[in-house]
C-alpha cells in the first residue's frame, strides 16, 4: 500500500505540537515544540527560540556569508549506467496550473538552477494533500539506483 494514499501509515511526530512565532512582524516564521513540557520550560524555550530568531534561515538570502560552493550537492553518477530519461507526460490541467505554481517559486526562492544532468530528467509526480490541494515532488528512482551508496554516511549520534 502506497504511504502517500494511506494517511495511517504516515509518520507522525512523537507528541503533540505546538506553532511558536518567532517574529512578530513576520508572521511566517513559524516553528514547532512539544506540547507536553511543562509550563516553565516551554516559557524558556519559546523565549529563548525568539530571542535566537536571526539562526533560522528560511531562504538562500537569509545565508549570504555561505559559499554556495560549500553547499552545493553535485551527483556522483555511475559513468557505466544506462542513462534513463522518463518520457514527458501530459496532466490534466488542474494538475499542471498547479505544476506551474510550484515551479515558479522555486527561483525566487533560490533553489532552482541550469540543470547539469539533463540526461536524467524527470517527470514532477503531483500527489494529492489533505488540505485539497497539490504537492509536487520528483521521483528520482533511476537516478538514485545510478549513484553508488556512499562508504562514508553521516553518523547521527
Amino acid at each position: 500500500m502506497d504511504v502517500r494514499e494511506n494517511k495511517e501509515l504516515r509518520g507522525k511526530p512523537a507528541e503533540d505540537l505546538v506553532p511558536i512565532l518567532l517574529d512578530s512582524l513576520e508572521p511566517e516564521k513559524v516553528t514547532y515544540i512539544g506540547a507536553s513540557l511543562d509550563k516553565p520550560l516551554k516559557g524558556q524555550l519559546t523565549t529563548f527560540l525568539q530571542k535566537n530568531s536571526d539562526v533560522f534561515s528560511w531562504t538562500t538570502a537569509d545565508i549570504p556569508r555561505i559559499d554556495p560552493n560549500l553547499i552545493t550537492h553535485t551527483m556522483n553518477v555511475d559513468p557505466t549506467r544506462k542513462v534513463v530519461k522518463q518520457k514527458k507526460r501530459t496532466y490534466a490541467p488542474d494538475r499542471l496550473e498547479a505544476i506551474k505554481q510550484e515551479v515558479e517559486k522555486l527561483p525566487e526562492a533560490g533553489f532552482i538552477e541550469d540543470v547539469q544532468f539533463r540526461e536524467w530528467l524527470a517527470n514532477p509526480l503531483m500527489v494529492k494533500k489533505s488540505n485539497g490541494k497539490w504537492g509536487m515532488c520528483i521521483e528520482f528512482t533511476d537516478l538514485n539506483d545510478a549513484c553508488p551508496k556512499d562508504c562514508y554516511p553521516l553518523l547521527i549520534p
